[in-house]
């Protein structure tokens, strides 16, 4: 078997990568702190993949600029069936362990709802059932000063309570800023912001809404609010070295010249009234900054 045949034979798939996770530390994370790093899953080369996808309109179905709905700035794209495979697998293959951890803390905080099916399948039928039909997963751009305001994706009858994210990139090599932000409102106290830090092709899974909390009379819910600081500065990276409810995104990209930018891919796993926009998802994919392909550069995105 040549050489580059039998490299390509001996990578894990996507599904066993993710299955191979270490899901215990994850979910301990998840419930003292709202949040887990993973290790790295997506290689360089998926990342660049992921990243060439976004110049190419017919990937998408719609955009959506933040500025218009003060949700920051900056912009994002949902994905258009058939999703990208690297994309669908992602999200079927998380699913099955986050619904897991959804379960469990439904149980903790003995709350009076049906328990999310195990496959992510039939968790797609509850969603179309509701009407919430069209696929989320989507990519985010951001040019220099772009940034995320604080927020929860609650839209739609269906939801899921966690949230995955990617980077595509790697922050002070590829950008500066654009850290990842989730702020802890505890019951009468001050907020508790936390910045968490990933590198190119780990997973930040967060929760959608609240986690379980345990104080003296029991578990409690701490509410959680996640959104992205300013990105403030970009490098280049050369193009080829190194994505639960469904609607809208951003804007399309026109000149790059002169600017400095980051992107992120979001794979929600649910659908979303057409009511509603909708904006939760199980997987979301920051990505990085870079600057004009005018210099040789290209831009940074993540699925």
């Amino acid at each position: 078997m040549p050489e580059a045949a039998r490299k390509i034979s001996e990578t894990p798939s996507i599904t066993q990568r993710i299955d191979t996770l270490d899901w215990k530390a994850a979910a301990q994370s998840l419930s003292e702190r709202g949040y887990a790093v993973t290790a790295p899953i997506l290689s360089p080369a998926e990342c660049a993949a992921l990243v060439a996808l976004y110049g190419d309109e017919s990937n998408f179905r719609s955009q959506v600029v933040m500025e218009r709905y003060r949700f920051g700035i900056g912009d994002y794209k949902y994905f258009a069936n058939p999703l990208p495979e690297i994309v669908a697998e992602l999200r079927t293959s998380a699913y099955p362990h986050l619904a897991k951890v959804a379960n469990h803390w439904a149980e903790t905080l003995d709350e009076n709802t049906p328990r999310y099916p195990r496959d992510h399948a039939a968790f797609l039928k509850l969603c179309h059932k509701a009407g919430q039909t069209k696929p989320t997963p989507l990519m985010l751009h951001y040019e220099a000063g772009g940034y995320n305001c604080l927020h929860q994706d609650l839209y739609g009858e269906v939801s899921f309570p966690l949230q995955m994210v990617f980077l595509l990139g790697q922050q002070g090599r590829d950008w500066e800023g654009g850290e990842f932000i989730l702020v802890e409102q505890q019951p009468r106290a001050q907020s508790r912001p936390q910045v968490v830090l990933a590198d190119c092709g780990q997973a930040i899974l967060f929760t959608t809404r609240y986690r379980p909390v345990k104080g003296s009379r029991g578990y409690y819910r701490v509410n959680l609010r996640h959104g992205s600081a300013g990105c403030t500065a970009a490098r280049a990276t050369p193009w080829g070295s190194s994505s639960t409810t469904q609607n809208n995104v951003g804007k399309r990209l026109t000149d790059l010249r002169r600017r400095l930018s980051e992107s992120a891919l979001s794979i929600p796993l649910a659908g979303t009234s057409l009511l509603h926009r909708a904006f939760s998802r199980l997987l979301s994919l920051l990505c990085s900054a870079a600057q004009s392909v005018k210099d040789g550069r290209r831009p940074a995105h993540a699925v």
